[in-house]
């Protein structure tokens, strides 16, 4: 006797939910720190501290390590301060300059156009890889949100604490491998960059995905 053909298995498509917007990110207050000391570069580099026609190339490569290691994993390094902006208030939204330590204020503008803010016992942030303000038991967000573009301002702390040493050694050391190698291949071309496996391959276990929300439709 044979068998009954078998049911057709569901499909499902991602379907991308929620705002495309981009959301904004500004960087307010000092400078940023530098991920590796100039003597500990100039160490490693064999350079003699008498020798100081190289000081602005070191320095200068350095800061391109701390962008690029920042900007491929998505982490924020030494502590700084940022503000971003929403449109409206959602029940939870995902800040992306993680490790965020601290939430320093939620303000929003208010159907009079006068700054409010958000006392700090309404929300709580997750300490997962993908940090999410969310509303606290019993909490609510406010109504009377101004119907504007950006009329709410996050500010908050990210970083993994506010000197070198609270950095993870991975990361420093994958900054010296690529400062070396941009110092010392410095002139030559390659389609692949001049960043050396050890520090690629630090960066990609560090890398936070770039994930978007979806849900399956059936």
């Amino acid at each position: 006797m044979p068998h009954a053909p078998l049911a057709p298995l569901p499909t499902f498509r991602a379907v991308v939910t929620g705002s495309k917007k981009p959301f904004r990110y500004l960087e307010i207050g000092a400078v940023p720190a530098l991920l590796l000391r100039f003597t500990e570069v100039q160490c490693r580099l064999g350079i003699s501290a008498t020798h100081t026609c190289n000081n602005i190339f070191i320095t200068d490569f350095i800061r391109a390590a701390t962008l690029f290691g920042e900007n491929y994993t998505g982490l924020t390094f030494i502590n700084r301060t940022f503000v971003t902006f929403r449109d409206f208030f959602t029940p939870s939204f995902e800040l992306r300059r993680a490790p965020i330590s601290v939430i320093n204020s939620i303000k929003y503008k208010d159907d009079n156009g006068v700054i409010q803010t958000v006392p700090n016992t309404v929300y709580d942030i997750t300490q997962t890889q993908y940090q999410r303000v969310f509303l606290r038991p019993e909490q609510s967000w406010p109504s009377d949100v101004a119907q504007e573009p950006e009329a709410i301002e996050i500010e908050f702390v990210a970083g993994f604490g506010n000197g070198l040493n609270s950095v993870p050694s991975d990361i420093r050391v994958a900054a010296l491998a690529h400062v070396v190698a941009m110092f010392t291949n410095a002139g030559d071309c390659c389609n692949d960059g001049v960043i050396p496996h050890i520090a690629l391959d630090t960066y990609k276990q560090r890398k936070i995905l770039s994930l978007k929300i979806v849900h399956s439709e059936g």
